[in-house]
């Protein structure tokens, strides 16, 4: 039988002080307060995976499956998404499996600023797959590198993603960017 899994910590003012004073991170899994995930995601706005935080930040989609997510299941008409895969890593390969859990695979609605998202990135993936042209890489993602190839979900300060999203991604270890925001998106000044 494994090991329970680890509960999550919500990053606070006090931890933080802590981590910076010693280095120590409260528990290996650590998650922003909704107001650090709008200050992360006002500050990704333009980066061009910003749907894909998007998605694991509004919707708690996981870095696989949201990877994993292909255009055929996508609906953006009706506004749904159907999570049917992941992509799993296992030291130098990636692969594709069924979700973690039975309750895994499921269908979500999306809300007009997801659909919006995903719409502004299809529109630049279109835009990539036509400046590649023979050279990009058909793989009927939603989420991919710029050339079309299958985008690993590594966390964020390691996905090859522009520079300030790693330094946002990264400025408190082994945060994951999820944790409940709620709506309407926050509009902050992006981080300093």
């Amino acid at each position: 039988m494994a090991g329970k899994r680890p509960k999550a910590l919500v990053w606070t003012a006090e931890r933080i002080l802590h981590w910076k004073r010693t280095g120590e991170k409260p528990l290996s899994v650590m998650v922003w307060t909704p107001e650090d995930t709008g200050l992360f995601l006002d500050h990704v706005a333009e980066d061009r995976l910003y749907a894909l935080f998007h998605l694991i930040a509004f919707l708690g989609l996981r870095r696989g499956e949201a990877c994993a997510q292909k255009w055929t299941d996508t609906n953006l008409d009706a506004g749904l998404i159907a999570v049917a895969k992941q992509l799993v890593v296992d030291g130098w390969e990636v692969y594709e499996d069924d979700p973690k859990t039975d309750v895994g695979a499921r269908t979500i609605a999306l809300d007009s600023d997801t659909v919006h998202a995903l719409k502004r990135h299809r529109a630049q993936q279109d835009k990539d797959r036509k400046e590649w042209e023979n050279a990009w890489v058909e793989t009927g993602r939603v989420f991919t590198k710029e050339n079309g190839e299958l985008l690993p979900p590594l966390p964020t300060s390691r996905n090859g993603s522009s520079s300030c999203t790693r330094r946002s991604a990264s400025r408190r270890p082994g945060s994951t960017t999820s944790a409940t925001v709620s709506r309407p998106s926050p509009t902050r000044p992006g981080p300093t």
